[in-house]
């Protein structure tokens, strides 16, 4: 198995990146490997009246705000010395993919939650298109 020196891990606060950040933290003790633990601010046009997913508008984004909720998330995972990273972009595959490019990642570990059929049609799948496209190995985490 490769040793990992940089791994990120993405968040959305959902349940399911709850699962994926454990098995990050897991996996950076192991490897004695740096842990970013990363959440895209969907700031581009608004998607279905005025509401993008999770709830988030684009006119409300505080980069303070998010960090201070990524703290929180990394003191309740027990990682406090995780690095934080909060990036805007109109697309969370775009904000992940750039992050892993520009920051020198070993293993990107995120969530899966198996969207199917119109759901996931609309929607797409953020996990399978970061799998795809990532230039490094990329851990998903089934909920």
């Amino acid at each position: 198995m490769p040793a990992f020196r940089h791994i990120l891990v993405t968040t959305d606060f959902s349940d399911a990146a709850q699962a994926a950040l454990s098995v990050a933290k897991d996996l950076a003790e192991r490897y004695e490997a740096r842990l970013t633990i990363l959440t895209v601010y969907e700031g581009g046009p608004m998607l279905i009246d005025g509401v993008l997913p999770h709830g988030r508008r684009s006119s409300s984004f505080s980069e303070d705000a998010w960090l201070e909720k990524l703290r929180a998330l990394a003191e309740e995972a027990g990682v406090p010395n995780a690095e934080l990273a909060v990036v805007t972009d109109a697309s969370p595959v775009e904000g992940i993919l750039k992050h892993v490019k520009a920051g020198g990642i070993d293993l990107v570990v995120i969530a899966t939650r198996g969207r199917s059929g119109l759901e996931r049609l609309l929607i797409g799948s953020v996990t399978e298109r970061v799998v795809r496209h990532a230039p490094c190995a990329v851990l998903t985490v089934k909920a």
